[in-house]
């Protein structure tokens, strides 16, 4: 990620900032920053951290996956959904993820917190999806007269179905729906499993981030013109999902490293704005990069102890921008900041006092 970065912001045209000089001045930083998914460990007790899940098979080959697991809007669900698909060879769209759940109705999910969606959550959705297949190829067995691992389970795209046939006679072929049905009316049950799983690692997800901006030396004004991102969050089970969390953590980020500030009383701890966020500012699209000079990339990396190699980037995503973006300021002018935001206010004093300083220097 370090590598391709320096490439892709042109990182050996940075400057040295005790070179610059003009009304607008130029700088690029560079940060890493990582969180860990979910806070399992081996040792069960340490922390309080699994999920789990119930999923059934229905008669028409559709699939229902009843979970606490919540979505933020990073597109848990969705992973949820395409995570069983992936194990029982079912289509997407077959796939339908009940969250209108309560303690009486599903098992134990901790929170989705720590970055654990995708790794906890959807690492104990596939763990029950992989029980629920074990049992469908172990009575398709009986209906094939053969041995379960000699049956391919497969998706066909023209029926719209999970099927499942003997290893080299694909035509010979019945649908997940149908097995469920035969099931259903031999009064062998349906398909279903109900379980848990504590995932006894966290491995982290990582980011590296490239910023430019430009400060005005004028105004105290300072402006991101162009970013470089990157994750590594190993298998990305939705990308463009994925790509939307770390646009919207940077473009948070940048709340942080500019804009809000919630001063208080050191003495009293009192608010000063006494509890009115009327004036508090958030950062919006004119804060953000044109659209066409954001780069988003990610590591080609494989977590083995996740689901299908995912790992998350939820906290991640947020870690790094803010030092990004003090360190790109640093470039620009030659000023370390170790307080945030910047504000132009902020800004404009610190020049002065480095001015000042410079001519005491000077003239000493």
């Amino acid at each position: 990620m370090l590598v391709k970065g320096v490439e892709l912001i042109g990182w050996d045209k940075k400057g040295n900032p005790d070179e610059k000089s003009g009304t607008v001045r130029r700088g690029i930083g560079v940060a890493r920053g990582f969180h860990t998914s979910g806070t399992g460990g081996p040792k069960a007790g340490e922390v309080i951290d699994y999920s789990g899940a119930t999923i059934k098979i229905n008669e028409d080959g559709s699939v229902d996956v009843i979970t606490a697991l919540m979505d933020h809007g990073g597109g848990t669900w969705d992973a949820g959904a395409k995570v069983v698909a992936e194990v029982l060879k079912v289509p997407f769209e077959k796939i339908s993820i009940d969250n209108g759940v309560d303690t009486r109705t599903t098992v134990f999910d901790v929170n989705t917190h720590a970055t654990r969606g995708i790794y906890c959550g959807c690492g104990a959705i596939k763990f029950v999806a992989e029980k629920v297949k074990e049992m469908l190829l172990n009575y398709a067995a009986t209906l094939f007269e053969d041995r379960p691992e000699n049956l391919e389970l497969a998706l066909n795209q023209e029926l719209g179905q999970g099927v499942i046939y003997p290893k080299g006679l694909p035509e010979n072929y019945k649908t997940i729906g149908e097995i469920a049905d035969h099931a259903r009316i031999n009064s062998v049950g349906t398909f279903s499993y109900t379980s848990t799983l504590r995932q006894k690692n966290c491995p982290p997800c990582f980011v590296t981030y490239f910023t430019e901006v430009e400060v005005d030396t004028r105004t105290g004004e300072i402006i991101v013109p162009r970013v470089v991102l990157f994750g590594d969050s190993a298998t990305i089970i939705n990308p463009e999902l994925w790509k939307g969390q770390v646009l919207g953590a940077y473009a948070l980020g940048i709340g942080v490293g500019k804009l809000e500030s919630i001063p208080y009383d050191k003495v009293t701890g009192k608010l000063k704005c006494n509890g009115f966020i009327t004036d508090f500012k958030v950062p919006t699209t004119i804060d953000m990069p044109n659209i066409d000079n954001i780069i988003v990339d990610h590591a080609h990396t494989y977590e083995p102890t996740g689901p299908f190699g995912a790992k998350g980037i939820g906290e991640a995503a947020l870690s790094a921008v803010a030092s990004s973006f003090g360190n790109a300021v640093y470039n620009a002018v030659g000023i370390r900041f170790h307080e945030l935001p910047i504000t132009p206010e902020i800004m404009l004093k610190a020049l002065e006092e480095k001015e000042i300083g410079g001519k005491l220097r000077n003239a000493n």
